[in-house]
């Protein structure tokens, strides 16, 4: 649990610094592809390919496909907020995720012991006799019985959406 913390904080920080550096670097439009080189001026240096070394195209495979182009820097910038938030609810999410798997672990092993002290199914339900000091199995019909502690913990809940 605690290697998951640190790593989900590490990964947040990251991206909260990932998204300061992209609203505060300077960003320029992306230029328009050169056109051919027609004298020799224009040619490349020995060495280098022709159409890939120094030019926009040869940037653009290395680097990646251009996905979207940011009208200006308002633009980027609100981008860059979204995408922060974003980041910051996969880290929580990632966060109370750790922390239902480890939950869920705890509860096994009580579920374990109760089966290895008391010969419990935890299955069923039981009502504690004080007086007696018994414990007595519930008879509850099919249709009103509790649904059992693994059946409910097996997953989280799922996402309320909006």
């Amino acid at each position: 649990m605690k290697r998951m913390v640190v790593w989900s904080v590490a990964v947040g920080s990251v991206a909260v610094a990932i998204g300061l550096f992209a609203t505060k670097a300077p960003h320029a439009a992306p230029a328009a592809k050169p056109a051919a080189p027609s004298s020799a001026a224009e040619k490349p240096a020995e060495g280098q390919q022709e159409g890939k070394a120094g030019t926009e195209e040869g940037k653009e495979s290395q680097e990646g496909k251009v996905a979207y182009t940011f009208s200006d820097d308002a633009a980027m910038r609100k981008f860059a907020e979204q995408s922060q938030q974003r980041q910051a609810v996969l880290v929580r999410m990632s966060v109370l995720r750790a922390y239902w798997t480890e939950e869920q672990a705890k509860l096994m092993e009580m579920d374990k012991r109760f089966a290895a002290d008391y010969g419990l199914d935890v299955t069923k339900s039981y009502m504690l006799d004080t007086r007696r000091r018994v414990l007595i199995e519930q008879n509850a019909p099919a249709a009103a019985a509790p649904a059992s502690s693994a059946s409910l913990l097996s997953e989280p809940p799922p996402a309320q959406g909006p």
